[in-house]
């Protein structure tokens, strides 16, 4: 439902002026009539006048005390968030590199062992040949 600005300073309790120069800063939206007025959606108001309420700016940013106390905690944790995430990334950086290890260990021994079943045949077979 769309309000012109006369019905939405009435039910909000704004005057017509501040609603007025609220459009005109884009604070709030409104549709724009041919004869110059303005039609408010009362979504808009609604969402306007709870940010009113709370003692923020229109434009939903906060006052600058507000943003002052907030932000740091918000930091606070994103930092937070990446020394874990940098952590959990360290760890399995090392996992990949044990396994590796782990990898180059078991083909050098298979290796060996390859080496001596293949020494052990042609041992065997050159005594066949000789006792043969």
């Amino acid at each position: 439902m769309k309000l012109s600005l006369s019905q939405a300073a009435k039910k909000t309790g704004v005057s017509k002026p501040t609603l007025s120069r609220w459009v005109k800063k884009g604070e709030i939206s409104a549709e724009k009539l041919a004869n110059g007025g303005y039609l408010i959606d009362a979504s808009e108001l609604d969402r306007v006048m709870s940010m009113k309420e709370r003692g923020n700016s229109v434009t939903g940013n906060g006052s600058p005390e507000m943003l002052q106390t907030v932000t740091p905690n918000e930091t606070s944790m994103l930092h937070r968030e990446v020394e874990l995430l940098v952590q959990r990334l360290k760890d399995r950086e090392g996992e990949i590199d044990d396994l590796r290890r782990r990898l180059d260990t078991e083909s050098e021994e298979r290796r060996k062992l390859t080496m001596m079943l293949l020494d052990r045949r042609e041992k065997k077979g050159l005594l066949q040949r000789i006792f043969a």
